[in-house]
């Protein structure tokens, strides 16, 4: 999470998944990425940004689904709610 917090790329990060549940046994956290409505898509990202983009790399290393959404979309909307 701090990596996260420290590229400066995401208006917010929203953590869900079955461990947020009343359930025994959870068993799978979902990152939600909120990207800033003006991101620039054609910037280079860097190394430790990129890093932390590749859902198949976070999956093995943390065992979590990223999930990436604009702010002010439809997708975020649905987010938020």
């Amino acid at each position: 999470m701090c990596a996260l917090r420290q590229t400066r790329m995401f208006v917010a990060i929203v953590i869900n998944g079955s461990f947020m549940m009343a359930i025994p046994e959870p068993n799978d956290i979902d990152l939600i990425l909120i990207l800033p409505s003006d991101h620039d898509w054609n910037r280079d990202v860097r190394p430790d940004e990129y890093i932390l983009l590749i859902r198949r790399r976070l999956w093995q290393r943390f065992g979590f689904d990223v999930f990436l959404v604009v702010d002010g979309t439809e997708a975020c909307g649905r987010v938020k709610t």
